[in-house]
């Protein structure tokens, strides 16, 4: 039997101050694991379920469970890719040093109320929006967290970013978003279709076999700006909260 320590999220926990566990997967009724984890005192479970797993949804929301989000992950076989990156007005590069306020910022300004965090009313408001910016922080500073970090610029100034992760799994390598935004006054400027696209080369130059994202259905814009860009649906996933208490 795995220990339940293997589930514990330390980043959730400390930031929280509460013991956070993540399971993505069971392998038999969750009720046992649960009970489990309710013994240990751990009072918040987060899980990620493929939404084709209709079945244990509904046994996880007779448990308690209640929905936080669902997203939908793209994907794209860079042996598709067949378009030039360019733009007129949008300036596009790798992340330097002293754009990491301005990066902050934005995301400050976009994860506002956003995500499975802010949906659940339990969670401290102000805790939930800092950790998009702290993801952003760690992804510049870590090269664990992220291998490239892209900006766009426009009249001098940063207007968005999208920071990408490169990924070995099941013998394959691609590419995964790991988050991006674009500052509100920009959003209608096709800045973050231009980001997708040059994170798209950057996949190609390193010989990745795709590059996906995940975004959240009621994102309408990254959604239309992906599925432009002729990315595909492959999955999705429903992001459950449980509090044991």
């Amino acid at each position: 039997m795995q220990k339940t320590n293997t589930y514990i999220s330390e980043i959730d926990t400390n930031r929280f101050g509460i013991k956070v566990a993540k399971i993505d997967a069971y392998k038999s009724d969750p009720k046992v694991l649960i009970d489990r984890l309710r013994d240990e005192n751990v009072r918040l479970l987060i899980s990620r379920i493929d939404c084709k797993q209709l079945q244990l949804i509904n046994r996880l929301e007779s448990l308690g469970f209640k929905l936080k989000d669902i997203q939908v992950t793209y994907r794209y076989k860079i042996e598709n890719l067949n378009f030039a990156e360019s733009s007129s007005d949008i300036y596009l590069r790798d992340a330097e040093d002293s754009d990491k306020e301005s990066l902050l910022a934005i995301a400050a300004e976009a994860f506002l109320d956003y995500g499975h965090y802010a949906a659940d009313t339990k969670l401290d408001r102000k805790k939930s929006h800092e950790l998009y910016v702290d993801w952003v922080s760690r992804s510049l500073n870590d090269i664990r967290v992220a291998q490239k970090v892209s900006v766009a610029d426009m009249n001098r100034e940063v207007v968005g970013f999208l920071i990408s992760q490169k990924i070995e799994e099941n013998n394959s390598y691609f590419s995964r978003g790991v988050i991006g935004a674009v500052a509100e006054k920009y959003r209608d400027k096709n800045v973050f279709r231009f980001l997708v696209q040059h994170g798209m080369i950057w996949a190609k130059k390193l010989g990745l076999e795709w590059v996906e994202h995940n975004v959240l259905i009621t994102n309408y814009p990254a959604n239309a700006a992906l599925s432009g860009i002729g990315f595909k649906i492959y999955t999705s996933l429903a992001t459950l909260h449980l509090w044991l208490e």
